[in-house]
């Protein structure tokens, strides 16, 4: 059987639908807009040339770029996917199972539950927009959603002014997630429909084997990242993960005029446990099941 991987990198929320109380029904990929005072993210999809069917797909890539190595094999087609709902022509529930025991995400219902408070999902979220708090939304049904932590780090948890002790000590967290889905028997094509507005398209995925040809055995990568444009560099507080939380109903808070959920005082971030290296990348995503 042929497999699919969609690989997610940078700032997600994973918004995953309850069936009968549990965690288990399809995953949506939020890409949040970040607005002043942090950096712009954009929202890409990427894939080699070699796994996109170019007489099926519909789209045509906002970038084509080439990486190093062999130029057969290493010219990749680019999307942006800003204001796009994104839909896998997958079925079925996801699991989220982390690559080893000690590797999680961050779960904002259970960090609001820390603090006090319910966490529920405000569902106009659920759709990506031109404008709105979701810049797009990639829907994925079927598969397993892989937690992979391919920076190695521990992380605390602070309140959001900082002068409060951790709330929570030295996890583990994904900075990757790889959804790996099998397609059906005798199939080789995964079709990804981009809906913007009352426009709609679609990119088609071909699986190949190790020489480069299409084969109902062989395998494709997909690249979702939703990142900013600068080089990353140190900083020790990841304020931009409080943005997550105005995804939530009341994450909005207004108070003499305007205040964004991110300056509430207590939200918890984290915050890198020092260890020598580099932090402060925007690639660490979070959970909220609804």
């Amino acid at each position: 059987m042929a497999d699919v991987t969609l690989r997610f990198y940078g700032r997600f929320v994973l918004a995953q639908k309850q069936i009968g109380g549990k965690a288990r029904g399809a995953v949506t990929f939020l890409a949040p807009r970040f607005k002043a005072p942090f950096r712009a993210h954009k929202i890409m999809m990427s894939a080699p040339r070699s796994v996109v069917s170019t007489r099926k797909t519909k789209r045509a890539p906002t970038l084509r770029l080439m990486a190093a190595g062999n130029p057969q094999v290493t010219e990749h087609f680019a999307w942006d996917l800003s204001g796009c709902d994104v839909t896998p022509s997958t079925r079925g529930p996801v699991n989220i199972v982390p690559a080893t025991a000690s590797v999680t995400i961050a779960n904002l219902k259970e960090l609001e539950r820390l603090q006090g408070r319910p966490a529920v999902l405000d569902r106009k979220n659920l759709r990506g927009s031109a404008r709105g708090s979701v810049s797009a939304a990639i829907k994925v049904s079927g598969g397993d959603a892989i937690l992979r932590q391919v920076f190695p780090e521990f992380t605390d948890f602070v309140p959001l002014d900082k002068k409060r002790p951790a709330v929570v000590r030295k996890v583990q967290l994904a900075d990757v997630v790889d959804v790996q889905i099998k397609l059906p028997k005798g199939s080789q094509e995964m079709k990804i429909r981009l809906k913007q507005g009352r426009a709609s398209s679609v990119v088609t995925i071909q699986t190949i084997n190790a020489s480069g040809t299409p084969s109902p055995t062989g395998s494709a990568i997909v690249t979702f990242t939703n990142l900013c444009s600068q080089i990353p560099r140190s900083e020790r507080f990841d304020l931009e993960f409080g943005q997550y939380y105005e995804l939530l109903k009341g994450g909005k808070v207004s108070s003499a005029g305007r205040t964004r959920s991110s300056t509430r005082p207590d939200r918890l971030i984290p915050n890198p446990v020092p260890a020598g290296g580099e932090v402060g990348d925007c690639n660490e995503g979070a959970l909220i099941p609804y």
